[in-house]
């Protein structure tokens, strides 16, 4: 039995999570990116309020978690994606830590890693494209039994 609930049985199907997850990251990137420039824009102040941003966070989080562990189990076994996922993680907590104090530290630290992040869900995409599975004898062109 699979570790991971399939959430379906062709790569187009699950291919919806990496492109949610390109989507979702490359816009937490392109918010934080932005942030400071939006504020000063009247009536855009609810950008960067904590609770829509840890919203973002959290969500991207959560679909690259499902998406790449379940990639990585389940089809490709390359943990290039993996890494881009957790180093990009790595600079979203930090940005949020606030450990590092330089002009707009948060900004820079935050767009580098959903850029990561959404990178990541491509990386992963490409993986999966390129590890098709033969339907007549159940093995991978990437050489593992699925």
């Amino acid at each position: 039995m699979a570790a991971f609930p399939k959430f379906g049985t062709k790569f187009g199907d699950r291919a919806v999570l990496d492109r949610v997850g390109m989507f979702v990251s490359t816009a937490c990137a392109v918010h934080c990116a932005a942030l400071p420039v939006l504020l000063t824009v009247a009536g855009l102040g609810w950008l960067g309020d904590e609770r829509f941003e840890w919203s973002i966070i959290l969500f991207s989080f959560a679909v690259a978690s499902f998406r790449l562990f379940h990639s990585f189990f389940e089809q490709h076994r390359r943990r290039d994606a993996l890494f881009l996922f957790l180093f990009g993680a790595a600079f979203i907590l930090t940005a949020k830590s606030e450990l590092l104090e330089f002009n707009y530290a948060e900004a820079v630290l935050m767009t580098i890693g959903g850029c990561s992040i959404a990178f990541a869900h491509w990386r992963n995409h490409q993986l999966c494209a390129t590890c098709g599975v033969s339907s007549h004898n159940g093995q991978s062109s990437c050489g593992h039994s699925h």
